[in-house]
Protein backbone atom coordinates (compact mmCIF):
# COMPACT_ATOMS: atom_id res chain seq x y z
CA UNK A 1 0.00 0.00 0.00
CA UNK A 2 2.66 2.19 0.66
CA UNK A 3 4.45 1.64 -2.30
CA UNK A 4 1.31 2.35 -4.22
CA UNK A 5 1.51 5.79 -2.26
CA UNK A 6 4.94 6.43 -3.38
CA UNK A 7 3.64 6.06 -6.99
CA UNK A 8 1.08 7.84 -6.70
CA UNK A 9 2.69 11.11 -4.61
CA UNK A 10 6.24 10.75 -7.24
CA UNK A 11 4.36 10.10 -10.82
CA UNK A 12 0.55 11.18 -10.40
CA UNK A 13 0.36 11.35 -14.56
CA UNK A 14 2.03 7.41 -15.22
CA UNK A 15 -0.39 5.57 -12.31
CA UNK A 16 -3.93 7.45 -13.54
CA UNK A 17 -2.32 6.70 -17.22
CA UNK A 18 -1.84 2.93 -16.97
CA UNK A 19 -4.37 2.57 -14.87
CA UNK A 20 -6.61 3.84 -17.37
CA UNK A 21 -5.24 2.15 -20.38
CA UNK A 22 -5.83 -0.98 -18.35
CA UNK A 23 -9.16 -0.27 -18.00
CA UNK A 24 -9.36 1.03 -22.19
CA UNK A 25 -7.26 -2.39 -22.90
CA UNK A 26 -9.33 -4.92 -21.34
CA UNK A 27 -12.92 -3.24 -21.74
CA UNK A 28 -11.73 -3.57 -25.79
CA UNK A 29 -10.41 -6.85 -25.65
CA UNK A 30 -13.31 -7.63 -23.97
CA UNK A 31 -15.69 -6.53 -26.46
CA UNK A 32 -13.89 -7.52 -29.81
CA UNK A 33 -13.75 -11.47 -28.15
CA UNK A 34 -18.21 -10.69 -27.05
CA UNK A 35 -19.65 -9.07 -29.51
CA UNK A 36 -21.94 -7.60 -26.66
CA UNK A 37 -21.79 -3.80 -28.29
CA UNK A 38 -20.20 -3.29 -31.70
CA UNK A 39 -16.87 -4.72 -32.14
CA UNK A 40 -14.99 -1.49 -33.82
CA UNK A 41 -16.16 0.30 -30.00
CA UNK A 42 -13.90 -2.41 -28.73
CA UNK A 43 -10.90 -1.66 -31.49
CA UNK A 44 -11.63 2.13 -30.42
CA UNK A 45 -11.00 0.97 -27.02
CA UNK A 46 -7.78 -0.95 -27.67
CA UNK A 47 -6.55 2.34 -29.55
CA UNK A 48 -7.26 4.70 -26.60
CA UNK A 49 -5.56 2.55 -24.21
CA UNK A 50 -2.62 2.63 -26.52
CA UNK A 51 -2.81 6.47 -27.04
CA UNK A 52 -3.27 6.49 -23.00
CA UNK A 53 -0.12 4.90 -22.73
CA UNK A 54 1.99 6.71 -24.96
CA UNK A 55 0.70 9.83 -24.48
CA UNK A 56 0.18 10.20 -20.66
CA UNK A 57 -3.16 10.94 -21.24
CA UNK A 58 -4.73 9.63 -18.16
CA UNK A 59 -8.34 9.47 -17.62
CA UNK A 60 -8.83 12.06 -20.53
CA UNK A 61 -8.80 9.02 -22.97
CA UNK A 62 -11.27 6.44 -20.52
CA UNK A 63 -13.26 9.23 -20.14
CA UNK A 64 -13.73 10.04 -24.13
CA UNK A 65 -14.03 6.29 -24.68
CA UNK A 66 -16.96 6.23 -21.67
CA UNK A 67 -19.18 8.69 -23.62
CA UNK A 68 -18.86 7.23 -26.60
CA UNK A 69 -20.04 4.08 -25.30
CA UNK A 70 -22.66 5.78 -23.29
CA UNK A 71 -23.68 7.09 -26.72
CA UNK A 72 -23.95 3.35 -28.16
CA UNK A 73 -25.60 2.15 -25.66
CA UNK A 74 -28.55 4.51 -25.78
CA UNK A 75 -28.31 4.52 -29.29
CA UNK A 76 -29.02 1.02 -29.50
CA UNK A 77 -31.78 1.34 -26.45
CA UNK A 78 -33.36 3.26 -28.76
CA UNK A 79 -33.45 0.37 -32.12
CA UNK A 80 -36.56 -1.94 -31.86
CA UNK A 81 -35.38 -5.28 -30.58
CA UNK A 82 -36.67 -8.70 -32.06
CA UNK A 83 -38.89 -10.54 -29.61
CA UNK A 84 -37.38 -14.19 -28.67
CA UNK A 85 -39.22 -16.66 -30.61
CA UNK A 86 -42.23 -18.71 -28.54
CA UNK A 87 -41.28 -22.49 -27.80
CA UNK A 88 -45.12 -22.37 -26.19
CA UNK A 89 -44.02 -23.16 -22.94
CA UNK A 90 -44.49 -20.40 -20.56
CA UNK A 91 -41.86 -19.99 -17.42
CA UNK A 92 -45.02 -20.24 -15.21
CA UNK A 93 -46.40 -23.66 -17.01
CA UNK A 94 -43.07 -25.05 -16.84
CA UNK A 95 -42.15 -24.47 -13.83
CA UNK A 96 -43.79 -27.39 -11.78
CA UNK A 97 -41.90 -29.65 -14.49
CA UNK A 98 -38.43 -28.57 -14.25
CA UNK A 99 -36.78 -29.64 -10.41
CA UNK A 100 -33.22 -27.67 -9.84
CA UNK A 101 -30.56 -29.23 -7.81
CA UNK A 102 -28.40 -26.01 -8.25
CA UNK A 103 -28.28 -22.72 -9.33
CA UNK A 104 -26.48 -24.05 -12.38
CA UNK A 105 -27.75 -27.33 -13.11
CA UNK A 106 -31.21 -28.14 -13.97
CA UNK A 107 -32.83 -31.62 -14.71
CA UNK A 108 -35.83 -32.06 -16.46
CA UNK A 109 -37.60 -35.09 -16.18
CA UNK A 110 -38.41 -37.74 -18.58
CA UNK A 111 -40.82 -37.16 -20.78
CA UNK A 112 -41.66 -40.38 -22.03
Amino acid sequence: MQTLNVLQNDFPGAVASVGAALFLLATGIALIRSGALPRWLGWVGVVFGVLTLVLRLGPIGAGLWVLLASIVILLRANQAVAPLPFDGVRAHEAWPHFVAISSTTVIAPDRS
